[in-house]
């Protein structure tokens, strides 16, 4: 599971995405940002309130390698430039949605209501201006929409190498919140909202393609444009598919490579439910999926207890605690008593079923009393199968209880 996202600040919403990869084709990531305390309580914008600025690239390309010759001075091949998109005021406008049109979810009964009666957490549905899409969106009163899914990166000229990550980052005011998430200012200051998303490039069996067919087969045009490749494309891209799935499914057990997403379906698997808390990043449930094996081998034991809070970065000492005979406190190891009384630790408390007179047989509940509780009816409630102890069974029963040593318990 991704990590939880802080919806009282501005934050981005992704869509849906039918694959990770560029094809050599012009790419871009199909993603809302939803820009929080940019409307006061009327509707009418704060005029700091925007994004100031706008920028899609490549972040790890390309390599900054320059061009030879005294007249070719400071000019790099290829042109950084090449791989950033930086939006323009009148583009970072146009990406600005309109959604008074669209139909609203009521969050309280599901049912369908228009603009004007949406209030915050009901949600609307968006399919994104590039057309790919469709994904549900969560309304909040205060917010700007913008659309990013129509910029694209050309990728035809980009090295073949493997993962790339694409970066879409924003700049806005500050907002100053009061600690009930409601808007104290906006401030002076620009903060930066970042999504990044990794692709392939251009995909392992577009690039075997290109890289095993004759040269002749291609017409000198540039990849994206070719005729033959166009042709191969639907092809690459179904084995393409094939392949990331074999490959997904060749590493879904292996915890360490898995991603973050992954991780509670393994702990589903295990029977466990993983920790989320401030804290408790992927790293964490990562650890405590690869010991679940042994922390349930170790269950009710002092040791499972260190181990469990090491997972979360702690360390514990335990101490035994135990009730004095009236029940009012508790007596710790070497504790002096005033009462004079201290604590044994061999003293054996047990209750046998197989030497119990039971004269009836069937599935049945054995009561234990519990030595030094506050109230004398407490006690442990065993179900067990009983037989008759008149019975040849009962008989054996008392006899095989009777050889095994006992194990020795502390008070309870």
């Amino acid at each position: 599971m991704a990590e939880t996202v802080n919806t009282n600040i501005p934050h981005f919403k992704v869509f849906p995405l039918q694959n990770a990869r560029t094809a050599y084709q012009p790419t871009n990531i199909p993603l809302v940002f939803i820009l929080r305390h940019a409307k006061d309580k009327s509707g009418s914008r704060y005029s700091d309130g925007v994004i100031s600025s706008a920028e899609f690239l490549i972040e790890d390309a390309p390599a900054s390698a320059k061009v030879a010759g005294i007249q070719n001075q400071g000019i790099l091949v290829p042109a950084l430039e090449r791989y950033k998109i930086t939006l323009t005021d009148t583009e970072i406008f146009s990406a600005e949605m309109d959604i008074t049109a669209l139909d609203f979810t009521s969050a309280d009964d599901g049912s369908v209501i228009d603009f004007g009666a949406a209030k915050e957490s009901d949600t609307f549905s968006y399919t994104t201006k590039a057309g790919e899409t469709q994904g549900s969106v969560t309304y909040y009163p205060d917010a700007i929409y913008y659309d990013l899914s129509p910029f694209f990166i050309e990728t035809v000229d980009l090295k073949p190498i493997g993962n790339y990550v694409f970066s879409w980052k924003l700049a806005y005011k500050e907002r100053v919140l009061s600690p009930d998430n409601e808007l104290f200012c906006i401030g002076q200051n620009d903060v930066f909202a970042k999504y990044n998303l990794e692709f392939n490039h251009p995909g392992d069996i577009h690039q075997y393609f290109t890289h095993t067919l004759d040269s002749v087969l291609f017409q000198g045009k540039t990849l994206d444009e070719d005729e033959t490749f166009k042709f191969l494309r639907p092809m690459a891209d179904i084995l393409q598919d094939i392949f990331d799935e074999s490959e997904f499914l060749k590493n879904l057990n292996h915890v360490d490579n898995i991603p973050g997403y992954i991780i509670p379906y393994l702990g589903n698997l295990l029977g466990w439910d993983l920790p989320y808390f401030n804290g408790a990043d992927d790293n964490v449930r990562r650890r405590f999926i690869k010991n679940v094996r042994r922390l349930q081998e170790l269950r009710g034991s002092k040791l499972v207890l260190r181990e469990l809070f090491e997972i979360f970065g702690f360390t514990i000492d335990i101490i035994n605690l135990q009730y004095s005979k009236d029940g009012e406190k508790f007596i710790g190891p070497n504790d002096e008593n005033p009462d004079g009384e201290n604590i044994s630790l061999e003293e054996v408390v047990r209750a046998d079923p197989g030497l119990i007179n039971y004269t009836t047989d069937g599935f049945g509940q054995l009561d234990i009393p519990l030595l030094h509780r506050p109230t004398s009816d407490s006690k442990i409630i065993v179900e067990a199968w009983q037989v008759d102890s008149t019975s040849t069974l009962g008989a054996q029963l008392t006899s095989l209880s009777q050889d095994i040593t006992p194990r020795r318990f502390l008070n309870s």
